[in-house]
Parts: C-alpha cells; structure tokens; sequence
C-alpha cells in the first residue's frame, strides 16, 4: 500500500459513510510550485476519489506555493489560518 493511501485512510477513517452528506476541508502548503508536484497531486486525488472524496462534489482543497519563495511560507500558511481551514499539511 502507497503511503499517500494509507495516509488517507488513516486520516479520513473517520469519516461519515457516502450516504451522508459531509464536506471535507483541507488545506496544501507547498514550498515549490503545483507543476513540481503534479504527480503527487494527482495520486493524492485519486487516492481521495477511492474513498469517496472528490474536489468540487463534497471537498474543498485550497492549496498555497511559494513557488521557491520559501520565506513566504509563513505569510501563505497564515493566510490559509485566517480562512479557518479545516487542516493544513
């Protein structure tokens, strides 16, 4: 099993069953850029899609890069904070 999978399941083990309505929340914070991680992004998605999850249906991801910029991390998280969401990784 891939650790993003069992990340997931881990993470949202809790979760209603699909018959519920339930909206996930959470937040990325990256240091590069969303081109460097398309790959990881994808398999996130589909690891989300497998249990159920899908952006846009009943998820919410909001993601912040810093594109290389690393001291606009601190600024990028805050702002994801500000938004009250739900968790940051």
């Amino acid at each position: 099993m891939s650790r993003q999978r069992e990340f997931l399941q881990l993470s949202f083990c809790n979760l209603p069953t699909l018959s519920v309505d339930f909206l996930v929340e959470t937040s990325l914070l990256g240091g590069g850029a969303p081109e460097s991680f398309a790959s990881a992004l994808a398999g996130f998605n589909q690891g989300l899609q497998e249990i159920g999850i899908v952006e846009g249906r009943n998820a919410e991801i909001e993601a912040r890069w810093a594109r290389g910029d690393y001291g606009r991390l601190p600024g990028l998280a805050a702002d994801l904070v500000a938004r009250g969401r739900a968790g940051l990784r």
